[in-house]
Formats: structure tokens, C-alpha cells, sequence
């Protein structure tokens, strides 16, 4: 058997993490409807009822999103694909907060802009309290056009600095 490095036995872990997490909520009885979408999802009984396929990148998940009011975020990051595309179409992203190290700083960072929870039972309070999240900040934040600025920015001092 090939040997396998850190990344992808943290990897592996993540997702087990993951499909764990999302398990023990399922069975929570939150009085919210919960649908998965995506590959792999289908062949596992305990998701199989809240399964609901697979969506083509762009204006499907954009309609997913803008139909839901909240997204679950368990994939053990903050600022995932996930998260910024769930707030850019007006979904509240509901963050599991495993941040460690740098990860703390975004959660801070986000902190009136994602609803973080430790537990899964956090989730009962959170979907209670209807707080108000400022998702444009976050948004705003990681625009392309910030991500271009920045690139070009790095590109720039980079030059000046070898030129």
C-alpha cells in the first residue's frame, strides 16, 4: 500500500468529521428542512432522504442559494467555496467552528458576517434567533475584484522589488 502523507490523512479525517457532523444533525429533529446536494451523497442511507442530486456550477446552485435562507458550512474552514457563494446569493452561512490558528483570525474577521456553531446542538439556538448577519461585508471582502487588486498588487512589489 502507497504511504499516505499528513495533508491526506487530514484530509481523510475532514471528511469523516464532516459526514458525522452532518449525520448527528439529520437525526436532530430541527423543524427545518435540510437538502443535500452533490456527489456521493446518494449511497448512504442516513442522507438518502434529504439527498436531492447533483446541481451544475452557477445559476443552479445560485437558485439554490437564493431560495434557502441558511447553508451549512461543516467542511472544517471558514471561507470555503461554499460559504462565499451561499452569502453572495443571500443565504446566511451557519459555520461549524473548528478554526484553529490562522482560522481564528477569519473567524474574528467574520464574526458579524457568518453564524458560527461549536456543537451541533448550537444549531437549535441559532435557528431561534433570528439575528441579522451583514453578508455584503464578507462578500465585499472576497470579491474577484479585491482578489485582482491583490494579485496585482503582489504581482507589482514583486517587480519593483526584483526590477
Amino acid at each position: 500500500y502507497p504511504e499516505l502523507s499528513k495533508l491526506e490523512i487530514h484530509n481523510l479525517i475532514s471528511y469523516v468529521e464532516r459526514d458525522l457532523l452532518l449525520k448527528y444533525i439529520l437525526n436532530m429533529d430541527l423543524d427545518i428542512e435540510i437538502e443535500i446536494y452533490g456527489y456521493g451523497w446518494g449511497s448512504d442511507e442516513d442522507f438518502l432522504p434529504h439527498y436531492k442530486g447533483v446541481l451544475e456550477y452557477g445559476e443552479q446552485i445560485s437558485e439554490k442559494y437564493n431560495s434557502a435562507k441558511y447553508a451549512l458550512v461543516i467542511g472544517g474552514y471558514i471561507l470555503q467555496q461554499r460559504t462565499l457563494e451561499a452569502a453572495a446569493s443571500g443565504a446566511i452561512p451557519l459555520v461549524f467552528e473548528a478554526a484553529e490558528g490562522a482560522e481564528l483570525a477569519e473567524r474574528d474577521l467574520y464574526r458579524d458576517s457568518l453564524l458560527f456553531f461549536k456543537k451541533p446542538d448550537d444549531l437549535r439556538n441559532l435557528l431561534r434567533d433570528d439575528r441579522t448577519v451583514d453578508l455584503d461585508y464578507l462578500v465585499d471582502r472576497n470579491s474577484y475584484e479585491r482578489f485582482v487588486g491583490r494579485i496585482l498588487s503582489s504581482v507589482r512589489s514583486h517587480l519593483q522589488s526584483t526590477g
